[in-house]
């Protein structure tokens, strides 16, 4: 475990550190360059720079967590989810840029869908998160080795022969009392 850790970490500080420096390049290529869309995507990125770094470090941080062992781990699909809340709010800042760029001016239906992604995603990959950590980590009930396996089949015809039963006994007299 602390192996893969230590791997998380360095390559997350690797991968944030090759960011920053293909980010710097780039705004210093294009400053020099007369490429106003490009100006305008470095300009984006620029100023998204942090929220990018801090959607790494949320999902590297779920990473970490989920290798830990009960209960510590229990926190992974909370954190992965603010992760996801963090990447849903740098979707919704793209699709803006990319409205802006383009001059549709079809933003303000994701505007209205801005409201409830939110709450509904961060519910969303909670629930499915606990899931997965139950599949995993919750042992199944074992058989009893003498045990006989039963099909749906069989219990809905014995099901059926249950109410046939209750039904027939229903209608004959009870034998307590006596017909007059």
């Amino acid at each position: 475990m602390k192996k893969d850790v230590s791997r998380i970490i360095v390559s997350e500080i690797f991968g944030v550190m090759i960011f920053l420096i293909i980010l710097l390049i780039s705004t210093i290529l294009f400053k020099k360059l007369n490429l106003q869309i490009a100006k305008a995507i470095i300009h984006f990125v620029n100023n998204n720079a942090l929220l990018i770094i801090t959607i790494s470090l949320f999902f590297s941080s779920a990473k970490v967590i989920k290798l830990m062992k009960f209960p510590a781990n229990l926190f992974y699909p909370v954190l992965n989810a603010f992760a996801f809340l963090y990447f849903i709010k740098f979707f919704f800042k793209l699709l803006e840029f990319v409205d802006v760029l383009t001059g549709a001016n079809l933003f303000w239906i994701f505007e209205i869908l801005e409201v409830f992604a939110y709450p509904f995603c961060f519910i969303l990959i909670v629930i499915l998160g606990y899931i997965k950590y139950i599949k995993t980590h919750v042992k199944p009930l074992k058989k009893k080795k003498d045990s006989k396996e039963v099909s749906w089949e069989e219990i809905g015809s014995e099901f059926k022969k249950t109410l046939l039963e209750l039904i027939k006994s229903a209608g004959k007299p009870d034998g307590s009392r006596k017909n007059s």
